[in-house]
Formats: structure tokens, C-alpha cells, sequence
């Protein structure tokens, strides 16, 4: 019996890897044909990541004065 189960279990497993295989190809060929819209996205999605990244920059200049502050209260007391 258990070998039955352990055949039932990879058959399952090959099912859902030609399952993913066929997903990947059809979203390569969307990727294909919607190609230009992406690109024009991918222009908006720069514009915003340089905007988080000037948000980090500013977070990480008032942690590093954060953690001055905390350091000259250490050596103070």
C-alpha cells in the first residue's frame, strides 16, 4: 500500500511541475506581447524607487543622530 501512495505522491508532484511549467511559458508570451506597456511602467516604478530611496537616506541620517545622542548620554552618566 505504501508503495501505491508513494507512486500517487510523485505522479502528484510531476502534475504540478508541468502545471508551473505551462504557467511560466504562457507568462513569458504575455510578457512578449504586453512588452511596451511594461516598459512604460517600469519608467513610473524608477521614478518612485528613487523617491524611497531618498526617504531611506533621510531615515538613516536621523538614526545615526540617534544613535549619537544615545551614545553621549552613555558616556555622560
Amino acid at each position: 500500500m505504501r508503495r501505491r501512495m508513494m507512486r500517487r505522491d510523485q505522479i502528484g508532484e510531476r502534475r504540478k511541475e508541468r502545471r508551473e511549467e505551462r504557467r511560466e511559458e504562457k507568462r513569458g508570451e504575455r510578457r512578449e506581447e504586453g512588452g511596451e506597456r511594461r516598459e512604460e511602467r517600469g519608467e513610473e516604478r524608477g521614478e518612485r524607487r528613487g523617491e524611497r530611496e531618498e526617504e531611506r537616506e533621510e531615515r538613516r541620517g536621523e538614526e545615526r543622530e540617534r544613535g549619537e545622542e544615545r551614545e553621549g548620554r552613555g558616556r555622560g552618566r
